[in-house]
């Protein structure tokens, strides 16, 4: 998206969209289950809350306390570019939040886990919670990723084949069509083919007709995005 609308992306904006969305979403589905499914209750009617929470007794340690405050730092760090482009669009330390992305605080707050020590051992031990991750799902994941940012390169043809497809469907439709059309498109391709590719295809897609259609991509993109 970056690349093609010659942006960055504002998370606080995409918060503001995708927040109220995933929460109306949310509640359809609580109200579809509640009252078409209906699913049988009855074994939840009597839980005893006291064995629950005696699974966990005790304030918190120290180690999950500096584990939450770290979290809250990182969460802040993601959405602070967000209010420094409407404070500060121009300002050098903007544009630095820009460069690094979202993934550089992830990389340093782990870093920050792995070295500080608490009560003699490390917040983060790098060789248990490497023990604990699924290689085989983490290659996969890789190659898929692979290959989704091959399809959306200009020089395999796809975005040029899928521009010359889809502009003569959509240059006769509304913004609000051509943007559903797209998250419609989305959330059945997601469901027969992986998230990821269907994402990144759609948004090479959509992006471009949403500049020449004078939509903000931006829209278009978040909405593909959740659709996918």
């Amino acid at each position: 998206y970056s690349a093609i609308a010659e942006t960055s992306i504002n998370w606080l904006a995409y918060m503001f969209v995708a927040l109220p969305v995933c929460t109306l979403v949310w509640l359809g589905m609580f109200g579809f289950f509640r009252y078409v499914i209906k699913p049988d209750m009855s074994k939840l009617q009597n839980i005893d809350f006291t064995k629950i929470e005696s699974i966990r007794p005790g304030p918190m340690s120290k180690k999950e306390k500096f584990i939450v405050y770290m979290t809250g730092l990182l969460f802040l760090s993601w959405i602070l570019p967000g209010f420094l482009e409407v404070i500060a669009p121009g300002a050098a330390i903007t544009h630095w939040f820009q460069i690094i992305t979202m993934t550089t605080p992830l990389y340093v707050v782990l870093v920050i886990f792995a070295i500080v020590r608490i009560d003699g051992e490390p917040v983060l031990d790098i060789a248990k919670a490497a023990s604990r991750i699924s290689w085989l799902v983490l290659i996969f994941l890789a190659g898929i990723l692979m290959v989704a940012t091959a399809m959306g390169e200009p020089t395999t043809g796809i975005p040029a084949w899928t521009m010359e497809f889809f502009t003569p469907i959509v240059q006769n439709m509304s913004p609000y069509m051509m943007v559903a059309m797209l998250s419609f498109i989305a959330v059945i391709l997601t469901n027969i083919a992986n998230n990821v590719p269907t994402g990144i295809i759609l948004i090479t897609i959509g992006v471009p007709l949403s500049l020449q259609m004078g939509i903000n991509p931006f829209i278009t993109a978040v909405a593909i995005t959740i659709s996918a």
